[in-house]
This record gives C-alpha cells, sequence and structure tokens, in this order.
C-alpha cells in the first residue's frame, strides 16, 4: 500500500516538473532576442501545447486544481502563437485572372545523394520558380537536368557544400549576390511577369546552435530587412531561414519589412527534421510583399533531406 503510494506521488511529482519546465520554456522564448538558447526556446510552441494538454488533463482527473490552472495558462499561451497561422487571411492582394505563380523550394541536405527524388518532385509540381538550399557542386550538376522546364537558373556556391540556387521559368535579370553581413550569400534577382517586374531572393542565414552563429544570423536578417525596405517592387524571399515565426528575431525582421508569411491561414507546416516529426519545426519560410496573395501553401514528401520542400502559389495585385 506504501508502495502503491510512493508510484502515485511519483507520477504526479513527474508531471509538476514537465509542466514548470515547458511553462519556463514557453516564457523564455519571448526573450530570445537577448542570448542564443533563449531563442532557442522559441521554436517549439507546438511541442509545448500537445505536451501542456497531456499535464491539463492528469491534473484535471487528479483534482489538482493550482496545476491544472497552471497548465491551462501554458496552453493559452501556446495557443495564442499557434491558432492564428490557420486562419485565412485577409484578401491583401486581388488573385488576377491570368494565372498563377508557383514556388517550389527545399532545402535539399548536401549530402542527399537522392538526386532523382526531388527532380521528379519539381517535375509533378511543375514550378515557374524553384529554389534549392544546400546546394553542393555536386548537387549543381544534377540539379541542371531541369533546365528543360526551368530554363534560366544561376548558382551561388559560397561552399563546397552550402549553394544556393535559383531556377526560374522567365528570363533572370539584375543577378547579384549579395553578403547581407552574413557568412553565406542571397541570390537576388528580377523576373518580369505579368507586365511587372518582381525580385526574387534565395538565402540561408546561418545556423543559431552556437552563440557566434546566432550572431551572423540575426546580423543577416537585420542588414536584409535594411535592404528590403528600400524595394518597392513586389518581393518574393525564400530559402532555410534556420529561424521560425516564434522567435523575437523573425518577429523584428517581418515587422520591419512588412512581408507576410505563405503559410498564414494554412497551418503551421514543420519542415525539419523530417527524420523527427515530433519535433519538427517551421524553419523554411517564403515570405512575400503585402500585394501579393498567397492562393495556397503546402509541404511537398519526402526527398531524402532533412528538411521537407514547400510549394507555395501566389498571385501578384498590382
Amino acid at each position: 500500500m506504501i508502495g502503491q503510494y510512493r508510484f502515485k506521488d511519483l507520477i504526479s511529482s513527474s508531471f509538476i516538473v514537465v509542466t514548470i519546465l515547458i511553462t519556463i520554456l514557453t516564457i523564455t522564448g519571448y526573450l530570445g532576442k537577448f542570448n542564443y538558447i533563449l531563442d532557442l526556446t522559441a521554436h517549439f510552441k507546438v511541442q509545448y501545447l500537445v505536451i501542456g494538454f497531456c499535464t491539463f488533463f492528469f491534473f484535471l482527473l487528479t483534482h489538482n486544481k493550482l496545476w491544472w490552472v497552471i497548465s491551462l495558462a501554458c496552453i493559452l499561451l501556446n495557443l495564442m502563437e499557434i491558432v492564428p497561422w490557420y486562419f485565412p487571411q485577409s484578401a491583401s492582394a486581388i488573385e488576377t485572372a491570368n494565372g498563377q505563380l508557383r514556388i517550389f523550394q527545399s532545402n535539399v541536405l548536401y549530402k542527399n545523394k537522392r538526386y532523382s527524388k526531388v527532380i521528379s518532385l519539381v517535375r509533378e509540381e511543375k514550378p515557374d520558380i524553384a529554389v534549392f538550399i544546400e546546394v553542393s557542386k555536386v548537387w549543381a550538376k544534377e540539379l541542371t537536368a531541369l533546365k528543360d522546364i526551368l530554363p534560366y537558373s544561376v548558382v551561388s556556391q559560397d561552399y563546397n557544400n552550402f549553394g544556393t540556387a535559383l531556377f526560374s521559368k522567365y528570363p533572370l535579370e539584375n543577378v547579384s549576390f549579395e553578403q547581407f553581413q552574413g557568412s553565406k550569400k542571397t541570390i537576388v534577382a528580377t523576373i518580369k511577369y505579368q507586365g511587372k517586374e518582381v525580385i526574387l531572393m534565395g538565402t540561408h542565414p546561418n545556423y543559431p546552435l552556437k552563440k557566434i552563429g546566432f550572431r551572423y544570423r540575426n546580423s543577416q536578417l537585420e542588414a536584409m530587412a535594411d535592404y528590403l525596405v528600400n524595394v518597392n517592387n513586389p518581393v518574393l524571399l525564400m530559402g532555410d531561414f534556420n529561424v521560425t515565426m516564434w522567435s523575437p528575431i523573425y518577429q523584428r525582421f517581418v515587422e520591419k519589412t512588412k512581408l507576410k508569411n505563405g503559410r498564414v491561414g494554412f497551418g503551421v507546416q514543420p519542415t525539419w527534421p523530417n527524420f523527427m516529426p515530433l519535433v519538427a519545426i517551421p524553419i523554411d519560410h517564403c515570405l512575400v510583399s503585402p500585394n501579393i496573395q498567397v492562393i495556397k501553401s503546402r509541404i511537398g514528401r519526402d526527398v531524402g533531406s532533412d528538411h521537407l520542400p514547400i510549394i507555395t502559389d501566389l498571385a501578384i495585385g498590382d
């Protein structure tokens, strides 16, 4: 009998510890601009929400009012960050009758050798624009197989394994490789679409798992924001940002640039790590100007990378 009570106390204590932990992590995520470790805690809102529901129902069933109230508060904090991504956005652009622009983007993972899986998916999706991240020299060569459907392309080969490739159905003009204070260059190019000049950008800021990477990523996003506030044409900014929508760093970037995330209204759509779906987070983004309407955003199937692709259908207004 004593052993039974001890077991119940152990279970209850474990749930209390978990509740304290996810509550702290939920709060520290808002302080991410101060420290890279705090910033890392901002990315797992969905996971905190799921765990919060588990602890809430446990304390509800065991009639532990204090801790189910704390669990409920944690649930509400995370719901506030997640639910808006499922609300349809207001139409800030007019869908044109002349068709849509389809964007395909994928971090292919430099050591992934399943080239045919990526190429097959691109052919199935028939995009107008495709952006590939972590393009090694081998990947750059393999992707030339797409030239028959996306004849215009440019590759920024920063390192042997961390290049960025931009493929287009339309001629690429004014191509440049912008450093933006990071260690990796961002491709910037212009296309003419339905009589409009549209700026395309493919980017891959540093991963922030160490203090120096955190600083490089943040400075790159800050410099990119300074660049974008002076751009008047419609912008499509695509890539692996190594940051989720819940990071204060991301929120400062979109607040300054006024760009909107293509996944708004279509859900969280986690993209990485593909091999651990229970902890997957959304770090790949397609950001667009306010005068671009997102018709649809969805995740593509597994192509052998640790990232899932994103396919976004757009209509560009006046």
